[in-house]
């Protein structure tokens, strides 16, 4: 899982993410990737939304990242973890509605 590579590697991947220059900045590219997947999917999978595929995907993106961000400072967060599960369970059952 994701989370427990996180977790064992906080020290260099939290160091990683704090580089900002313009052609190395993996907190940007991290967000791109999980962004554009999470557009991606949602546009194939939703023919009329409700809600912005935009404004899904952003909250998703957001949501990983303060998860990512939480687990590097804090370890895994059984707590977190559920409640940041739940979070993106609802995005993606707007796939469903």
């Amino acid at each position: 899982m994701i989370l427990d590579k996180t977790a064992a590697n906080k020290t260099e991947i939290a160091t990683l993410l704090n580089v900002h220059v313009p052609l190395a900045d993996l907190r940007v590219e991290l967000e791109t990737i999980l962004y554009q997947a999470c557009f991606s999917y949602l546009n194939e999978k939703l023919s009329e939304p409700n809600v912005s595929i935009d404004y899904l995907a952003q909250l998703y993106t957001a949501n990983a990242m303060v998860h990512i961000n939480w687990t590097l400072k804090s370890d895994k967060d059984k707590s977190a973890i559920e409640l940041a599960h739940k979070i993106q369970q609802y995005i993606f059952e707007q796939v469903q509605k």
